[in-house]
């Protein structure tokens, strides 16, 4: 099996190679439960029936929908209680089980594998599950007992290490190895001379992870087996272990006669950091397999040898397009002006992934040389590539660069746009002010949030202009203004930040009030106070927030009087910044705010008490404990906590420490 990806996830996430392994072992078997179990555990999944949406259903409705009649909604529905994580969905899931169908079932292990993640009754139904006569559901629950972190698990999976299924087997190591118990290293020895390939694969995966010293001469001598899927693993486990002792054999297995193992051996090599590597890299750069060429570039760079530079200069050349462009890669790391030359030429390669990495490595290497090359770069006809332009203009600080930038920020390419504003914000050249004052009406969120960054970096001498453009008719660049505003905390915001509280878009008046916070200027107290009458809802929970942070004792009665708003998130807010501030003129009204219609507010002012500690509100959270729902709850009971804990000794009154010690009564 090749890994000619391999390089290219290294470069990237190597520390990770561990994870990618097994995803690599298992790709082979798209039909196999270990599969969809990683590839929703890592990227989610995606299942289909004709008229059934799980979106937006509850828990409830999820578990009733595992008794439809139709499979597919069955799946979805344990898919969708997967996400949800509900325990109330244990039941139901273990009635699932029964089904004949082993996809049916083994659905229902993935389902364990997260619902159930700390409950004992997963444990139970997956050591069930690994007793299945489906081998699919087997492999399943292998692989979700690992997950589980179980290590009662252990001699369950070591026995499942002789499955009839190979499958089953594979599956049985990799568990094992999540388990990280080193009890297992015995056993996936022994599995070494398994008579599957795959097992063996597996259990040298396994086993670097374990990372057993113990491993390590079992290891070098799979380095030797008939299978080179063994050989790769065994040589890619021997370089993550870092043992001295195998690093002759890697050498060694350099010679071998399968490209895959090769190129494993060059990587085990380079992740030892060894000098003693660097020659032997140096000749693999000469290798026919273009995978080996493209790790011994990669080596090279991680090996960060400066006497590397020269070979590498000349794999930019290399016909293998991976190869150059894990060499530009490589040669960033080095950060060698010897290097500029070459890179420059590189950013005429003809494929178009070369081109961006060696515009990024210009950027890294920081030689005001790539400047006019880059410019000319951010008109390549590929994104990707005026992507990387723009990023290494930005590395780069040279101003010679601002005025093309400018021109960028109207780019096709929407993430262009943004790299090109992170650029402007580097370089921090005032003539870029006006052009992202504009960005902020972009089209793309992403875009309007960079240039305001950009903005906040260049600093205080945007003022004037952002003044005007938060009285612009156009709503995401009064937000966008009103965000860098705030971010600046330049007191000369604080009257129009104030003005900006009665804008109709309700993202410049949360900003505004974000900024008002963070001026913390105490003449923004009497605005804020005059804001809680507000006709629009959104100035008035804004206000509310607001004042919790900088009102002081001044804000106390008109935000209880806003406890009675009657929109219940500005009676939240309010209830959240009178626990803020806490003055105990708020206990009473927050003690009748524990009555609330909404749960939300009713959970403001249960901790909202507690942040105050009037012993006063014992009693009325001892009641909210029985409040139907749970936040509240668990927010009274916390608060109950916090008020027991601040009794003087002599103060200390037994009755809610009774109350309070019975938890389970109420979560």
């Amino acid at each position: 099996m090749a890994i000619f990806f391999w390089p290219a996830i290294l470069a990237k996430t190597y520390l990770k190679y561990r994870i990618s392994i097994m995803c690599v072992m298992f790709m082979e078997r798209k039909s196999s439960a270990c599969l969809v179990a990683l590839m929703l555990l890592f990227i989610g999944g995606n299942v289909s029936a004709s008229d059934f949406d799980p979106d937006g259903l509850t828990a409830d409705q999820l578990i009733l929908e595992l008794n439809n009649s139709d499979r597919d909604v069955q799946k979805m529905a344990a898919h969708a209680l997967w996400e949800i994580g509900d325990l109330r969905a244990i039941c139901p899931l273990i009635s699932m089980l029964k089904y004949p169908e082993g996809r049916i079932r083994n659905c229902d292990v993935e389902a364990f594998e997260k619902t159930n993640i700390k409950n004992p009754q997963a444990f139970d139904l997956l050591i069930l599950a690994l007793n299945d006569s489906d081998s699919n559901v087997r492999e399943g629950a292998a692989v979700g007992l690992g997950w589980l972190r179980d290590h009662r698990a252990v001699d369950p999976l070591i026995q499942t290490l002789n499955d009839s299924d190979s499958n089953v087997q594979e599956a049985a190591a990799i568990g094992l190895s999540l388990l990280g118990n080193p009890q297992a290293v015995n056993p996936l020895i022994l599995a070494l001379n398994d008579s599957d390939s795959g097992v063996r694969r597996a259990a040298a995966i396994s086993l670097s992870w374990l990372e057993a010293p113990q491993a390590v001469d079992p290891l070098i001598l799979a380095l030797n087996d008939s299978n080179s899927d063994v050989r790769e693993a065994a040589a890619l486990g021997l370089g993550w272990l870092k043992d001295p002792h195998a690093f002759d054999s890697l050498i060694l297995t350099l010679n071998d006669s399968d490209g895959g193992v090769r190129e494993a051996a060059v990587l085990g090599l380079s992740w030892f950091k060894d000098p003693r590597a660097f020659d032997p890299l140096i000749l693999m750069l000469n290798d026919s397999d273009g995978g080996v060429r493209e790790a011994a570039v990669l080596g090279l760079g991680w090996l960060k040898d400066l006497q590397a530079v020269d070979s590498l200069i000349l794999a930019l050349n290399d016909s293998d397009r991976k190869v150059r462009e894990t060499a530009a890669q490589s040669l960033d790391w080095l950060e060698d002006p010897q290097a500029i030359d070459s890179l420059i030429l590189a950013l005429n390669d003809s494929d178009h992934e070369v081109r961006e990495t060696a515009a990024l490595a210009l950027g890294g290497v920081g030689d005001p040389r790539a400047v006019c090359p880059l410019i000319s770069a951010l008109n390549d006809p590929n994104s990707e590539v005026r992507c990387g332009a723009a990023d290494a203009l930005g590395w780069i600080g040279d101003t010679r660069a601002v005025d093309p930038l400018i021109l960028a920020l109207n780019d096709s390419d929407n993430v262009v746009r943004y790299v090109t504003a992170t650029a402007l914000g580097r370089i921090g050249d005032p003539r870029a002010i006006d052009s992202l004052i504009l960005a902020l009406n972009d089209s793309d969120s992403s875009v309007r949030w960079e240039a305001g960054s950009a903005l906040i970096k260049i600093g205080s001498i945007a003022f004037d202009p952002l003044i005007l453009a938060l009285n612009s008719s156009n709503g995401d660049m009064r937000e966008g203004a009103a965000r860098v505003l705030g971010s600046t905390g330049d007191p000369r915001a604080l009257d129009p930040l104030i003005l900006a509280l009665n804008d109709s878009d309700s993202g410049v008046i949360s900003w505004a009030t974000w900024g008002l916070i963070k001026i913390g200027d105490p003449r923004a107290v009497d605005p804020l106070i005059l804001a809680l009458n507000n006709s629009n809802n959104d100035v008035r929970w804004e206000a509310a927030r607001a004042l919790g942070c900088i009102g002081g004792t001044k804000a106390v009665d008109p935000l209880i009087l806003a406890l009675n708003d009657s929109n219940s998130l500005v009676r939240r807010n309010a209830a959240s910044a009178l626990g803020d501030i806490g003055d105990p003129k708020a206990v009473d009204p927050l003690i009748l705010a524990l009555n609330d219609t909404n749960f939300g507010v009713r959970r403001a002012a249960a901790l909202a008490l507690g942040d105050i500690g009037d012993p006063k509100a014992v009693d009325p959270l001892i009641l909210a404990l029985n409040d139907t729902i749970f936040y509240v709850r668990k927010a009274a009971l916390r608060s109950l906590g916090g008020i027991i804990t601040s009794f003087d000794s002599e103060q200390n009154s037994p009755r809610p420490v009774i109350y309070v010690s019975n938890v389970s009564n109420w979560l």
